[in-house]
């Protein structure tokens, strides 16, 4: 039998392998007798890879990378498994990067020239770790963007490629989110993308922001301040910021993530140079813009404008704006004229049309806006010259009337404006003013004379009529009527005056003004009336106390004139003029009034009112002779004086026209009471204030001794016991040594002299001639100063010693003469509050012009100021308030020379009150203030304004709130204004008294007795007065025992026994401090207050208030409260009220 034989397959040839990451396709050729075949990757650094299959090529899966790998193939059949192997292929798989971090830095180039716009090219960094693959032999960076598959602009992915990391990428876009791996190239084969180790599979990452290249900035020129800032869309921005530096300062404009932003508030006439900064998450960029924002200019303000007369020019000047390129002057006539004119200086000269009203306005030009235009000045051009205009008169007519054809209104207005009586001339109809040599018909009628004004001259009975003058009038004529009826008096005149002579006194006139043309008569004026009064005849005589009476007047009343007193009113022909003042000569004329004038009597007559009463009279009594020397004061209007001494025992008078009278006759041991009485030709005043002296009884005594003395009666050889011891005392002896010296500054004397005994006072009198008298009085000392001596005079000086009995001889006379004064009189002011006074004279006659003056003052304390000038005043500095000051002038540094004024005295200023004391009564609300008395204030005024220690009020609001459970009542009311302290008090029927005390406006009052009545009272104190009590409020303390207590939810009825809900509203105060409040309920006695804390399990608080309010003080911090108000009486409770919750503060 034949049989077969199978040998072994053929070696595989042409052995290929295409890999590609962990996968390689293995092929070949056929073999033949292969009925299989079996490819083997084998490494020494890792496991074999195999794959079988009957075709002629198969995968080889999970190959690792950075391997070197034999791939041989060995064919397969029935015959033979493992005999036949192909030449072995080499695979080498390549380089794996493996990231053990990504850093990227971004670096800003910035690129400019003056033709183009400033460009950024930005530039990425990428550090990358690599872990370098055996084999390879590179390693390429990828960068990509997501949005390349959209954008046009940007081109393919960006390579670069390393031999060792790391490596640096540009040419990248900003703007643009970028993709990041890593591939690593081998020298057959690449390796796969990399991997990031910590975040996702590919790393993501931003560029720098793009900034815009394109600005737009659109100023709002229709509104003041406000500009749209515009740029291009960019990439990679997340905000934008637009800044501006304007004066030197950087300001922020806006901030927005749009490509635009509306910016308000800006300054006018102002540049502001732009800035914009775009940022991201990554980066910042500012860049400057070439493109400036300007505003609209300042509105122009108008300064003046002056129009004038006789010029057709104009000159308007305004203030400079800010901002303003140039100005547009637009002026406005009422006519219709109006011109621009273009200038950039702020005055503008222009001529304008003459006749017109103007307005004009003034508006700045920018770059970009106009400003807003200024507000209007208005002004008159002069009037325009007539030019060719004939009339003729038309009396009968008071219209204008063309004769040539024009409307009659347009040629009105037109000839109206020619001739300058009207400056806005209204053209009513189109037609053009008349041409020359037109003629026309005017209205020449005089106007209505306006505005009669007469008057009556009472001394010379003339009437005056006055008025307006006329336009167009040559002469006027002015008729006079009594009343409105016959015509008595027509006068003719030129000028716009009339006078009319001997109208009878006390009659009403009409008086008419008829205006003359030249050939017409124009309509004659409304009536003016007048009535005349003469004057009236006086009386012969006139008596104290007896009216004026003039029986042969009958015409109005007439007033009667006292002079220098005010006048005395009367309607009939007689007048009483009560509490003339004494002394006075009076000249009497009468006055016949009415409603035009008033008219004084011619003639007049004098009156002599009754002297005044004497004053200051003092009785020195001469204890030699037992006779008595009655002095006192001259008395206005006297001629000559009555003394008379009265006493029990006797009276003795004397009557003389000098200023002293002696009483001879005196009884001795006697007390008088001596009075003195003024005369003149027919009156007498009553007697002084009466003076009480005694008559001397002892003779021959030692002056100046005080004696015990005792009386004895004795009858023939008999006497009596002496009588009780009594005190008297002799007379002061006389003042000796005495001597003086003229003060020239003062224009006074110094007199001295030792002292004298038994003198209480002194009087120094000086006598001179010419009746010169001076005299002064001193009771501390023995030296006196005679003030207001004449100048260039010769006194004699005596000094007199007094006590109260008597008064000593004469001193021996000394005389002193006065310098003369040949300088006119000076001025002194004191300039208050300046510590300076102010001297004032003429410059001495036949004196030079270089003359020094000297000025001095002497004050009371005998200290000086002075001052020198070669003029006609001097200030004098250092003087103090509180001081009296003598002054004069000389011409020479010797103040007595002749060349010297009179001394002038006069006050500084009153010093400011001291040792002020004010003495508070509480009792009617008064304050007693005292304070030291100023030597020269002649009235003080005390202000007495609101202070602390001002009496409290009384408090008000009390309410009264009780708390059963410990038998109290709390007290509360409105704070008073100036308190310290307040006393709260109740008091029970039975005169028991409780009390409280606080600061506050509430306190509490304990051991209260359920079931008793008390009237609450408050009284409020500053520590030193205290208020008057408040209105009590009477209430019962009560128990709540058998009462049930309410929860704050719980639903009432309206009404219980006429009682309804009040309405309750609660206020928080500060802190803690809340205050509850509700209406009035009728018939209620009290109120029941709920309060519960909410959140809360305790049982909600009870209290019992009189009244209709409730402060709480001691409630917790940031707690709410809830609370409701139920009225009640002794018989029933009402509803309770809505609750009402409220949160306390801390």
């Amino acid at each position: 039998m034949a049989g077969h034989l199978t040998t072994e397959p053929c070696v595989p040839t042409d052995l290929t392998v295409n890999y590609n990451v962990s996968t390689a396709q293995v092929m070949w050729g056929a073999a033949s007798g292969a009925s299989s075949y079996s490819v083997h990757a084998v490494t020494d650094q890792g496991p074999t890879v195999t794959c079988n299959t009957i075709n002629t090529n198969c995968f080889l899966n999970g190959l690792q990378c950075s391997h070197i790998y034999n791939v041989t193939v060995m064919a397969q059949n029935m015959a033979c498994n493992d005999t036949v192997t192909s030449e072995p292929y080499c695979l080498n798989t390549g380089s794996s990067p493996k990231f053990k971090s990504v850093k990227y830095l971004m670096t800003l180039r910035y690129r400019s020239n003056h033709a183009h716009q400033p460009m950024f090219k930005p530039v990425w960094r990428v550090n990358n770790l690599l872990q370098q693959s055996p084999g390879s032999r590179a390693t390429s960076l990828w960068v990509t963007s997501p949005t390349w598959t959209t954008r046009m602009d940007v081109k393919p992915p960006v390579l670069a490629q390393t031999q060792t990391p790391p490596c640096v990428v540009s040419g990248l876009k900003c703007g643009t989110v970028y993709n990041v791996w890593v591939m690593a190239l081998g020298q057959q084969y690449n390796s796969s993308n990399s991997t990031v180790i910590t975040l996702i599979s590919v790393m993501l990452f931003s560029s720098a922001p793009c900034v815009p290249t394109e600005i737009d900035v659109d100023v709002n020129c229709n509104s003041d301040g406000d500009a749209v800032v515009s740029w291009n869309s960019t990439y990679g921005t997340a905000n934008f910021s637009l800044t501006a530096s304007v004066s030197g300062n950087l300001q922020t404009l806006c901030a927005t993530q749009q490509n635009s932003c509306n910016v308000t508030g800006l300054t006018c006439g102002e540049t502001y140079n732009l800035s914009l900064t775009a940022s991201n998450t990554q980066c910042s960029l500012t860049v400057p813009m070439h493109t400036n924002l300007t505003t609209q200019p300042c509105q122009p303000v108008i300064v003046s404008v002056q129009a004038p007369c006789q010029s057709a020019d104009v000159q308007i000047s305004w203030q400079q704006a800010s901002g303003v390129v140039n100005y547009l002057v637009t002026a406005r006539g009422s006519l219709g004229y109006v011109e621009i004119y273009n200038i950039t200086q702020t005055l503008l000269s222009a001529a304008l049309p003459c006749g017109q009203d103007y307005n004009v306005t003034v508006q700045g030009q920018g770059s970009e806006c106009n400003s807003i235009p200024s507000s209007p000045a208005f002004f008159n051009t002069t009037p325009c010259i007539p030019r060719n205009v004939t009339t003729y008169l038309q009396c009968e007519l008071n219209m204008w009337a063309p004769s040539a054809g024009s409307p009659a209104m347009a040629l009105k207005h037109t000839l109206l404006w020619q001739l300058g009586l009207i400056t806005t001339p209204t053209l009513v109809s189109p037609t053009p003013p008349p041409a020359p040599g037109m003629t026309c018909t005017v209205e020449n009628n005089p106007c209505v004379p306006q505005n009669l004004s007469p008057t009556v001259n009472c001394n010379t009975e003339v009437v005056s009529l006055s008025w307006d003058a006329c336009n167009w009038t040559n002469s006027y004529t002015v008729s006079a009527a009594v009343g409105d009826a016959i015509i008595i008096a027509v006068v003719t005149t030129n000028d716009t005056t009339a006078d009319f002579y001997n109208f009878t006194c006390g009659t009403n006139y009409s008086l008419i003004v008829t205006p003359l043309s030249q050939h017409c008569s124009g309509i004659s004026s409304a009536p003016a009336f007048i009535q005349t009064c003469w004057i009236v005849s006086l009386p012969t005589s006139w008596y104290p106390g007896r009216p004026v009476t003039d029986q042969t007047t009958t015409q109005p009343p007439c007033r009667v004139t006292l002079a220098p007193q005010k006048p005395a009113c009367s309607e009939s022909n007689s007048c009483s003029i009560p509490s003339l003042p004494c002394g006075h000569n009076f000249s009497v004329s009468v006055t016949a009034s009415n409603e035009q004038c008033n008219t004084t009597s011619r003639e007049t007559t004098s009156l002599q009112s009754v002297p005044c009463v004497p004053t200051n009279v003092l009785v020195v009594v001469n204890c030699a002779n037992n006779t008595a020397v009655v002095s006192w004061s001259a008395s206005r209007g006297a001629v000559q004086y009555s003394v008379r001494a009265l006493s029990n025992h006797g009276n003795d008078s004397c009557q003389t026209s000098d200023l002293s009278c002696s009483l001879d006759n005196l009884t001795c041991g006697t007390s008088y009471s001596v009075q003195v009485a003024a005369m003149d030709d027919n009156c007498s005043s009553i007697f002084s204030q009466a003076v009480t002296f005694n008559s001397a009884s002892i003779s021959n005594v030692t002056c100046g001794r005080t004696f015990s003395v005792q009386a004895t009666s004795v009858i023939g050889s008999c006497s009596s016991q002496h009588s009780h011891t009594v005190s008297a005392l002799s007379a002061p002896c006389q003042p000796q040594g005495i001597s003086g010296r003229i003060d020239c500054v003062t224009n006074s004397a110094w007199i001295s002299w030792n002292a004298s005994a038994g003198a209480d006072y002194y009087i120094v009198s000086a006598v001179g001639g010419d009746n010169l008298t001076a005299s002064c009085t001193t009771s501390t000392n023995t030296t006196c100063e005679v003030e207001d001596l004449a100048c260039g005079a010769l006194y004699n000086f005596t000094v007199t010693a007094y006590n109260r009995q008597c008064a000593s001889q004469p001193s021996a006379i000394i005389q002193l003469q006065t310098a003369p004064c040949s300088l006119a009189s000076i001025t002194a002011v004191p300039q208050c509050h300046n510590s300076s006074i102010l001297v004032m004279w003429d410059l001495m006659d036949g004196g030079e012009s270089n003359t020094v003056y000297r000025v001095t003052a002497e004050a009371r304390d005998q200290t000086y100021l002075s001052c020198n000038s070669t003029g006609t005043s001097c200030y004098l500095y250092g003087a103090q308030c509180d001081f009296r000051y003598s002054i004069i002038v000389a011409a020479s540094s010797d103040q007595c020379s002749s060349m010297r004024s009179p001394p002038v005295r006069i006050s500084m200023e009153p010093c400011p009150p001291t040792n002020l004391v004010v003495n508070v009564s509480c009792e009617d609300n008064s304050a007693l203030v005292s304070w030291s008395p100023s030597p020269v204030a002649e009235t003080y005024q005390a202000v007495a304004m609101a202070a602390d220690w001002t009496r409290p009020c009384k408090p008000v609001g009390l309410a009264v709130m009780y708390y059963c459970n410990n038998q109290s009542a709390r007290l509360s009311w409105t704070s008073s204004d100036n308190t310290e302290d307040y006393y709260g008090c109740a008091q029970a029927a039975n005169g028991d008294m409780l009390y409280c005390h606080s600061t506050d406006p509430t306190c509490t009052i304990q051991g209260l007795d359920c079931g008793t009545v008390y009237n609450f009272s408050v009284q409020a104190s500053d520590g030193t007065c205290n208020s008057s009590f408040s209105d009590p409020v009477q209430s019962g303390a009560v128990t709540t025992q058998g009462r049930r207590r309410r929860d704050v939810g719980e639903q009432m009825p309206d009404s219980a026994g006429g009682l309804v809900a009040p309405m309750l509203e609660v206020t928080q105060g500060m802190g803690t401090m809340t205050l509850a409040e509700w209406s009035q309920v009728d018939a209620a006695s009290h109120y029941s207050l709920i309060i519960k804390q909410q959140g809360s399990s305790s049982t909600p608080q009870e209290l019992i208030v009189y009244g209709e309010r409730m402060i709480f003080t001691d409630l917790s911090p940031n707690t709410i409260y809830c609370l409701t108000v139920s009225a009640m009486n002794l018989d029933t409770s009402g509803p309770e009220s809505e609750p009402v919750c409220v949160q306390t503060g801390q």
